[in-house]
């Protein structure tokens, strides 16, 4: 505490250095040469590192999503032609007509997916030449 010249301050302003250290630490830019000099400084910089944390959370969770996305169409297919199986077993449903109602599954997971990759390539195409290499 003398370090930073807050044995003689207010509880209140002991109890936000050491809030501030800790979110300093636990976000892994605390031990850097930048440090707050004062109370004001150590406030700010709570809530930039705290801001940080949740763009940095929010960009993960688009990553993951893209990613599950991904994965998931092609799951989503095999489901959707299971419940067809499981109906046309059912129902006794016409073997042409079940075929046909097949083959719209797919096609139309093939027309999605065709529209998704021609909206990439469109999007990657916008990007300033430094971003796309």
């Amino acid at each position: 505490m003398d370090r930073y010249g807050i044995s003689g301050e207010v509880w209140w302003v002991k109890y936000f250095y050491g809030t501030y250290w800790s979110v300093s630490i636990m976000s892994t830019v605390g031990f850097g040469d930048v440090v707050s000099s004062n109370i004001v400084e150590a406030i700010v910089l709570s809530f930039i590192i705290l801001f940080g944390c949740l763009i940095l959370s929010y960009n993960i969770a688009q990553v993951g999503s893209i990613f599950n996305n991904l994965v998931e169409s092609p799951n989503q297919v095999k489901a959707q032609l299971s419940v067809l199986k499981r109906l046309a077993k059912e129902t006794k449903l016409d073997p042409k007509l079940h075929h046909s109602i097949g083959e719209y599954i797919v096609h139309s997971a093939e027309i999605k997916r065709s529209f998704e990759l021609k909206e990439r390539a469109e999007l990657i195409e916008m990007l300033p030449s430094q971003m796309k290499e």
